[in-house]
């Protein structure tokens, strides 16, 4: 049987792309070599390299936290003794407050006994001036009754 023009083409088409692939071989196979082992050098580079990009990222990233909270617990403790500060003061405040309104309280107390005590000797004297009064008035009355007898007068 012959064969048919155009299968043999196909087959020579392929045998020719088999022949070029070995020459391409022989002429850059080497050189693909080279250039996948470099390509895997460079990668093996690059991956050591961002590792330790990334382990000096993490240690960079820890201090820096670390700092902050240290400065952060500076801050908190600096604003405690403030507040501690403040509250003592504010307690030692209230407390001399509540001395001086027990002071004040005192010292109203004692004006308010004394007020009444002074309203209860006038309130005494007033009685002892009416009494007095009453006294005087009775005397006078007297006297005069006494002084009507001794003239001889007998009105009333």
């Amino acid at each position: 049987m012959a064969e048919k023009p155009g299968f043999k083409h196909i087959g020579n088409a392929s045998a020719d792309e088999q022949q070029m692939a070995q020459i391409r071989e022989i002429l850059f196979g080497e050189q693909q070599r080279r250039v996948g082992e470099q390509m895997a050098h460079i990668e093996r580079r690059l991956d050591e390299q961002l590792g330790e990009l990334r382990a000096l990222l993490d240690q960079r990233v820890n201090q820096a936290r670390d700092q902050l909270q240290q400065d952060l617990d500076k801050q908190a403790m600096r604003q405690q003794l403030a507040l501690d500060g403040l509250d003592n003061a504010l307690r030692a405040l209230l407390q001399g407050l509540d001395d001086k309104i027990t002071l004040v309280d005192s010292d109203l107390q004692e004006a308010d006994q004394r007020h009444n005590q002074a309203l209860a000797e006038q309130a005494a004297r007033h009685e002892r001036l009416q009494q007095d009064s009453v006294s005087r008035g009775h005397i006078a009355e007297l006297l005069e009754q006494m002084a009507r007898t001794l003239r001889g007068d007998s009105r009333p």
